[in-house]
C-alpha cells in the first residue's frame, strides 16, 4: 500500500508540475496578449490623433480662408458705400447744375423782354 501512495503522490506531483507549467504558460501567452493588445491599442490611438490634428489643420486653413473672404466681402462694401456716396454728391451736384442753369435762363430771359 506504501508503494500504491507513493506512486500516486509522485503522480499528484507531476501532474502539480505539469499544471504549474501550464500556469506559467497560460500567464505567459496572457502577458503578451495584453503586451500586443496595449501596443496596437496605442498605435491606433496615435494615427487616430494624427488624423484629428490633420482634420484641425484642414479646418485652421478653411478658418484662414473664410477670414480672407470676409475681408474681401469688407472692403466691398466699403467700396459700395463709397460709391454711394459718390453717387448722392453727383446727384447733388448735378441738381444744383440744373438749378443754376434754369436761374440763367430764368435771367437771359428777363434780359431778352
Amino acid at each position: 500500500m506504501n508503494m500504491y501512495l507513493e506512486e500516486r503522490v509522485g503522480q499528484l506531483e507531476n501532474l502539480s508540475v505539469d499544471h504549474g507549467r501550464q500556469i506559467e504558460i497560460i500567464a505567459k501567452g496572457v502577458a503578451d496578449l495584453t503586451v500586443t493588445v496595449n501596443e496596437r491599442f496605442d498605435q491606433v490611438i496615435n494615427e487616430m490623433n494624427q488624423r484629428f490634428n490633420q482634420v484641425d489643420q484642414r479646418f485652421s486653413e478653411v478658418d484662414r480662408q473664410f477670414d480672407k473672404v470676409d475681408r474681401r466681402f469688407d472692403k466691398i462694401n466699403e467700396n459700395i458705400a463709397e460709391l454711394k456716396t459718390g453717387q448722392i454728391r453727383l446727384e447733388t451736384t448735378v441738381t444744383d447744375i440744373q438749378q443754376t442753369q434754369q436761374l440763367i435762363l430764368t435771367l437771359l430771359q428777363d434780359r431778352l423782354k
